[in-house]
């Protein structure tokens, strides 16, 4: 989603991310929801209601949101890594913070 950009400079960046897969050896072992379907349906009602915001106020927001659902979290987060190292040093460089949503779904 970009924010107001009149000022003709790159908006800072917010970077929110979640992985959507799960992977065991033992069948019993991922835990399915907690890890890491709670993490996509956050980050998808965050992208639902930002777009509504961005879609009213976007003259008045001054930051860029770019929504990430990666593979391989549980391959020390592979998928996220690989996009972070493609994109161009630009962006890179914009990106002031990172939200990464990962076992959202403990009751405790």
């Amino acid at each position: 989603l970009e924010g107001n950009n009149s000022n003709g400079s790159n908006n800072p960046i917010i970077m929110i991310v979640a992985n959507y897969d799960n992977l065991s050896i033992i069948p019993d072992l991922p835990s399915g929801l907690n890890k890491n379907a709670s993490g996509v349906i956050v980050l998808l009602e965050i992208m639902r209601i930002m777009s509504k915001l961005y879609e009213n106020y976007s003259n008045l927001i001054n930051y860029d949101l770019l929504f990430l659902l990666s593979s391989g979290g549980s391959l020390n987060y592979q998928g996220s890594n690989h996009f972070i190292n493609n994109l161009d040093s630009n962006t890179i460089e914009n990106i002031h913070f990172t939200l990464c949503l990962d076992s959202l779904g403990q009751s405790d």
